[in-house]
């Protein structure tokens, strides 16, 4: 199999619509040249295109992602015979080590991105003596078939009675419309990482020049008209949205306003037609945050693998 590197207008025409944003010509561009990175654009052609790969090699390292939650190969047609992707990944180490590359890493989005797709991409991985070195747990709802009364069906005792509370109380939902409103999504969730110590990667900005890129939805929960909770959730496949980032104020937490969030954006994405809430990651290194997952399952969730590979070459 020939490995070409293309420009990046080239890749794109090859690979107008990767199966998902995160392997998208543009996104990968513009952290790329954020980040101060050269963007390789890798082809793999037999007597036509079969597979794409987007990355870039920072301290000696080629990383797909660089700057995202999962990367991995893109294909012109979905039906990828394993032998492509074998035969990719014998292309793709000779053109890393003709780099000077000395390591190679993948982050692969869960199954359900594309179920066959990835479990060959898994197996092809193994084959060429990639190890995992991160397993985290990725939460999602899935809403196929669904209406809003089955999927409360789903909770789990705790989550019905915490529900219960939160429409007890004064709470309103809604899209933010303006700049002003993101801004205060922005806030409630940046409160809520400061008092939990988590890092919130990236700054309002960012978000919004990403939101030029990759659809994208910011929404506030208001308590008697002032902000409480809210949540940033990007398109990111075909009839899939996942948060980004979401969150309440802590000292409020007693009026279950996690709850009423959580329910509330199912509503609004069952009324839209979207078949899976990707909810995100609840572990750290591989070590589950109990708490998160007990959480998020409890409201319906399913747990899904995602994957990190890697290779010394």
């Amino acid at each position: 199999m020939e490995l070409q590197r293309l420009s990046a207008e080239t890749y794109e025409a090859i690979f107008p619509a990767p199966y998902h944003v995160y392997n998208s010509v543009g996104f990968n561009q513009f952290n790329a040249d954020r980040l101060g990175l050269e963007l390789h654009c890798l082809a793999f052609k037999t007597k036509k295109y079969r597979l794409g790969l987007l990355g870039v090699v920072q301290d000696g390292v080629f990383k797909s992602p660089f700057s995202a939650p999962f990367g991995g190969f893109s294909f012109v047609k979905d039906d990828v015979r394993i032998q492509h992707l074998d035969q990719a990944l014998d292309s793709l180490q000779e053109y890393c080590l003709a780099e000077g590359v000395s390591r190679i890493e993948f982050t692969l989005p869960p199954l359900f991105y594309n179920p066959s797709f990835l479990g060959k991409s898994y197996n092809a991985l193994h084959s060429h003596g990639f190890t995992v070195m991160q397993l985290e747990l990725n939460h999602s709802v899935h809403l196929a078939g669904q209406t809003i009364e089955s999927y409360q069906e789903t909770f789990r005792r705790n989550a019905q009675k915490n529900l219960a509370i939160a429409v007890t109380k004064d709470f309103s939902f809604s899209v933010c419309e303006t700049e002003e409103e993101k801004r205060l999504a922005y806030e409630v969730i940046k409160q809520n990482r400061f008092t939990r110590t988590k890092p919130l990667r990236m700054s309002l900005e960012q978000l919004l020049q990403t939101g030029s890129l990759i659809p994208s939805d910011f929404f506030l929960v208001r308590l008697a008209g002032a902000p409480v909770a809210a949540a940033i959730v990007f398109q990111v496949a075909k009839d899939v949205v996942q948060i980004i980032y979401w969150g309440d104020l802590p000292e409020l937490s007693s009026n279950r306003t996690m709850n009423y969030l959580s329910f509330q954006l199912v509503q609004y994405y069952l009324d839209k037609g979207v078949q899976v809430i990707d909810v995100g990651y609840s572990t750290e290194d591989s070590v589950p945050n109990y708490g998160l997952c007990d959480f998020k399952e409890s409201i319906g969730c399913t747990a899904y693998p995602k994957l990190s590979f890697s290779k010394t070459l």
